[in-house]
């Protein structure tokens, strides 16, 4: 049998070893394995929205992930490789100075993603690329009979799935031994990790995350009564037994969404099928549908405007937008969630809709510089579910009801009625705050063309 195939795996959000479809996909044939992940330079250049594409929360994080993902490597005999270089010149120089002729990773939605996998596969034509379904719960083959019917709305592509505890997931445990890896130290493409303090202050929810966080935190959720109640309290602005908390988890791959699925199903066997483990998998379907759609859509995806071209009535103010960005804005709830979102790099869904529509209803802000800075501080950020739900607020997505509107003033009521949540973010006298803000912006020109910047394409 031959055993000429050199392997070389590049993480990307996928920095786990257990039930990795990437190792299990390994045949008998593998020479060496070697693994390559990056990490953003220590000055990133700003994208288009003179913003970070992430920012120190989610840095931290994954620096945390990759740290113990290293570790683990070494424990078998085998090393994880670390650039912050470009992408594609650390690749391209692996693949031309080196035995590598099969290039794996976890499959990709995001646009820019896909963009250096295609060049790559197109400078090195003898190079065997394999990408592994290791981030969802469908396969290609699920979505490709409807190939002609995308885009869809949500409503029409669940009715075509299959429930999600009808899916069945054989777990694949870590790996015990890995193929011996290659020397691929070439040109000082590749760096020690940082040294980051993750020391919890008290006015954080930040701490450690990595593989073994996620696995004792999976375990331990779906251990307590807390799913059972999922629906119910979903729509809190705070309280860790109020979610899930599995969406960083599961952004940065330190679980696969099938442990969570075969928990969900331990747990519906133990105490009964039940509304809150329903709506779980309900919200997990909502992450597979907008990774599809984020392959069907592409750039699209991050376009103004909705897939026929329609233009959101909507521009680019700074000041309004800086004061989004800061909490600062006159809705006392907008800025405490915005408050929470910048110390911790955490957000409740629900805040997350009422941010959202605020920058695009009650500001009048082009919606991609709220996904932007989402992207930024996001812990959890996730390119296809950030920009696909905010395309949904803003109008622009496949619902076919339009955008949403949510009535701050109104969401204060349900979900913040005794001021709790915006007293812990911005004080006991936020109502003096919020005064002051209130007449700035009465000073602030709504469609003032002189002030707002344009946008484009």
């Amino acid at each position: 049998m031959s055993t000429d195939k050199h392997v070389l795996y590049w993480h990307l959000n996928d920095y786990r070893m257990a039930n990795n479809l990437v190792y299990s996909s390994l045949g008998d044939d593998v020479a060496s394995f070697s693994a390559v992940a990056f990490i953003p330079p220590a000055k990133q250049r700003v994208n288009r929205y003179r913003l970070l594409d992430i920012g120190e929360h989610r840095y931290k994080a994954l620096v945390s992930s990759l740290q113990l993902l290293s570790s683990k490597y070494q424990q078998k005999g085998s090393k994880l490789q670390i650039s912050d270089l470009d992408e594609f010149q650390v690749l391209s120089n692996i693949l031309n100075h080196s035995a590598i002729n099969c290039v794996m990773r976890t499959r990709q939605c995001g646009f820019d993603e896909r963009q250096v996998w295609q060049k790559l596969k197109l400078t090195f034509p003898d190079v065997e690329f394999v990408e592994v379904d290791n981030h969802t719960l469908l396969r290609p083959s699920n979505i490709e009979p409807m190939n002609d019917s995308w885009p869809m709305s949500f409503s029409k592509f669940k009715k075509k799935m299959p429930d999600v505890t009808d899916l069945d997931f054989v777990l694949k445990p870590e790996p015990a031994t890995l193929p011996p890896a290659l020397n691929l130290s070439l040109d000082d493409n590749f760096i020690k990790l940082p040294d980051i303090d993750l020391v919890v202050d008290n006015a954080s929810d930040e701490a450690r995350i990595d593989e073994l966080l996620a696995t004792q935190h999976l375990e331990q959720y779906f251990s307590s009564s807390f799913p059972q109640s999922y629906k119910q309290t979903r729509n809190a602005l705070m309280g860790a037994s109020n979610f899930t908390g599995l969406s960083a988890f599961l952004s940065l791959g330190l679980i696969s969404v099938h442990q969570v699925v075969n928990a969900i199903k331990r747990y519906d066997i133990q105490y009964g099928s039940n509304e809150g483990t329903d709506w779980i998998c309900f919200e997990l379907l909502w992450r597979d549908y907008f990774f599809w759609l984020s392959m069907f859509y592409q750039k699209q995806l991050f376009l103004f405007g909705d897939i026929q071209q329609n233009k959101p009535l909507l521009s680019f103010y700074p000041e309004k937008f800086v004061a989004w960005c800061t909490g600062t804005t006159p809705w006392p709830l907008v800025n405490a969630c915005m408050k929470q979102l910048n110390t911790t790099g955490h957000m409740s869904n629900r805040g997350r809709q009422i941010v959202a529509s605020c920058l695009v209803n009650e500001l009048s802000i082009d919606w991609r510089y709220g996904a932007a800075y989402f992207q930024q501080q996001l812990v959890d950020y996730d390119v296809a579910s950030n920009w696909g739900n905010w395309q949904y607020i803003a109008g622009v997505g496949t619902d076919p009801r339009g955008g949403r509107h949510f009535n701050v003033e109104k969401q204060t009521q349900l979900f913040d009625s005794d001021g709790s949540f915006r007293r812990y973010w911005l004080g006991d006298d936020f109502e003096k705050v919020y005064q002051k803000e209130q007449n700035d912006y009465n000073g602030w020109p709504m469609f003032d063309e002189q002030t707002s910047v344009g946008i484009g394409e």
